[in-house]
C-alpha cells in the first residue's frame, strides 16, 4: 500500500510537472498526504501525515514540486520533522511558507503540544527573517483557522441559533498563531487554505485575509474548481482571481469560466481590501449574499444548501475566528 501511495504520488507530480514546465510549485500538505489518515499507525505516527509518509516523499517534494529551490537539507530537517517548510524563490523577492496546520486540528489524535510548539517557533523565525530582509511572505496551509462551517451550520435550530461551533484548530494553537501574525503586519502578501473544498475566504486579522480554495474533488457536494490569481509585480499581494469550475450537472468537455471577482462583485484594488469590504455587505446587499451563495460550492448547491436559517453561520464564519466571537455573531445576526 506503501508503495502504491508513493508510485500516486510520484504519477500526479509527473501530471503536474508537464503542464507548468520548471517552475517551482510550491504546496501545502493536506489530511490526505499520509499512509494513515488523521490516524496513527506506529508510535512515531503521531499526526497526520505520519511520520514515515514525510520521510518517504520529502525527496519527492522538494526535487518534483519545488525543483529545488531552497535549502536543500533545512527543507529535509522541518519536511520530515513535520510537515512543514519554507523556500525562497529565485529571482524574486519574496519567501513561501508551506504551514502543516493538520496538527493544529482537534481531530488529530496523540499529544501534539511540542511538535506545534516547535512549528510554530520556527514560523515566527521565518517571519523575522523575511521581515529583516524586506522580504514579502506568501503563506499556504491547508486546515484554515476559525470555524468549522459546515460542521457548525448543521446544527443550527429553527430560529437559526447554535449552541456552539466547532472549530478547526485546537484554542490554543490558532491563539498562539494570531499572536504571531500580529507581530509582523503586512509582511505576508497572501495566505491560502484549503480543506473545506469550498470557495470561502476569512479574515484572520485587519490586515491578514485567507483565501480558501476551491477543491478539483467534489467529494463535499461542490463542483470541482480552481481559482486563478492575478498578483501586483511590486507588492506580490493579489488583486483579484477568476473561478474556473467543471459543471457536473452539463458534465462538459473541461473546465471552464464560472466568475472573476472583480466584475461579480463589482470592487476594485487589492484583494485583501475588496474582501475585508465585501464582509459586511454581504449581510447589508441582497444581491451580494445571493451571489456569495450561489457561489459557494462553485454553481453546485443541490447536497448541502445554504439557506435562510443557516446563512449566519457561513456569514460569521468570514470575520468571527474566536469560538465566542462565532457563537455570539451567529446568535444575534
Amino acid at each position: 500500500m506503501k508503495a502504491f501511495a508513493v508510485k500516486t504520488l510520484t504519477f500526479v507530480m509527473a501530471q503536474i510537472r508537464s503542464s507548468v514546465g520548471n517552475i517551482p510549485v510550491v504546496f501545502a500538505v493536506g489530511n490526505a498526504d499520509s499512509y494513515s489518515g488523521y490516524g496513527p499507525t506506529s508510535p512515531d505516527s503521531s499526526f497526520s501525515p505520519d511520520s514515515t509518509f514525510l520521510s518517504d516523499t520529502a525527496e519527492l517534494f522538494y526535487t518534483n514540486f519545488l525543483n529545488g529551490t531552497g535549502d536543500h537539507q533545512e527543507f529535509l530537517n522541518t519536511f520530515k520533522a513535520a510537515g512543514y517548510y519554507s523556500a525562497d524563490l529565485p529571482g524574486k523577492n519574496l519567501t513561501v511558507i508551506g504551514l502543516n496546520t493538520i496538527l493544529f486540528s482537534p481531530g488529530v489524535p496523540g499529544d501534539n503540544d511540542a511538535t506545534v510548539a516547535t512549528q510554530l517557533k520556527w514560523f515566527d523565525a521565518r517571519l523575522a527573517i523575511a521581515k529583516a530582509a524586506g522580504k514579502k511572505v506568501w503563506l499556504l496551509m491547508h486546515v484554515p483557522p476559525g470555524a468549522d462551517v459546515g460542521t457548525t451550520a448543521g446544527t443550527v435550530d429553527a430560529n437559526g441559533h447554535i449552541a456552539s461551533a466547532a472549530m478547526m484548530w485546537k484554542p490554543a494553537y490558532q491563539l498562539r498563531f494570531m499572536q504571531i501574525l500580529s507581530n509582523y503586519p503586512g509582511v505576508i502578501s497572501m495566505t491560502l487554505g484549503a480543506h473545506t473544498h469550498v470557495d470561502e475566504y476569512r479574515l484572520m486579522s485587519p490586515t491578514d485575509v485567507l483565501e480558501v480554495t476551491p477543491s478539483i474533488s467534489p467529494y463535499f457536494g461542490n463542483n470541482p474548481a480552481f481559482k486563478v490569481f492575478t498578483f501586483s509585480p511590486n507588492t506580490y499581494k493579489p488583486t483579484g482571481y477568476s473561478s474556473m469550475n467543471y459543471d457536473l450537472a452539463t458534465m462538459p468537455g473541461q473546465f471552464n469560466n464560472y466568475y472573476s471577482f472583480s466584475t461579480a462583485y463589482g470592487v476594485q484594488g487589492s484583494l485583501d481590501l475588496s474582501l475585508a469590504q465585501l464582509f459586511p455587505s454581504l449581510a447589508m446587499t441582497s444581491a451580494k449574499q445571493a451571489l456569495y451563495r450561489g457561489n459557494y460550492y462553485s454553481g453546485n448547491n443541490s447536497m448541502n444548501p445554504i439557506t435562510n436559517a443557516n446563512w449566519p453561520v457561513y456569514w460569521c464564519g468570514i470575520g468571527k475566528m474566536v469560538q465566542q466571537e462565532m457563537l455570539d455573531c451567529v446568535n444575534l445576526y
